[in-house]
């Protein structure tokens, strides 16, 4: 008669750590592999964030820009403030930007010859929130100049 074999504990309990590496291994690198996605998320909404008031700023142009202080657009304050839609009943925004603030400030440039209007944006997390979690940079900042044309 042969006996039958079975399993030991101990080959059991090496098959369980072994697989309990790999599972490790596995969770690690979907956890990487989300913080990742939501990082380069939240990246390209500050970036898309800093853009808009920039673009806006570009169709109006230097002249309209070099007198914003009397007449500022109630959405781009030069100041901090938060990334809000308008009460115009119109969705401008995704529901995460509303996680962002935002600051624009706007400075004279000459060489001489040229003027222009140097225009920084910096957006950064609103507070202690998904936004700050998820993203890596501490804020984002987008520069641009605005050059006076003919007219």
């Amino acid at each position: 008669m042969n006996p039958r074999r079975a399993l030991s504990f101990l080959e059991l309990l090496l098959t369980m750590a072994l697989l309990s590496v790999v599972l490790l291994a596995l969770f690690s690198t979907t956890t990487s592999s989300n913080r990742s996605s939501f990082d380069a998320y939240y990246e390209y909404l500050a970036l898309a964030l800093a853009k808009e008031p920039i673009e806006i700023f570009r169709g109006f142009g230097y002249h309209w820009l070099a007198g914003y202080d009397r007449h500022p657009l109630p959405a781009y304050p030069l100041d901090w403030s938060p990334v809000a839609d308008a009460d115009l009943g119109l969705v401008l925004h995704p529901a995460e930007a509303a996680g962002f603030r935002r600051h624009i400030a706007l400075t004279p440039v000459t060489d001489g010859r040229t003027r222009a209007i140097r225009v920084r944006v910096t957006v950064a997390p609103a507070a202690a929130n998904r936004v700050m979690t998820w993203l890596s940079r501490d804020e984002v900042v987008m520069e641009a100049l605005i050059p006076e044309k003919p007219l």
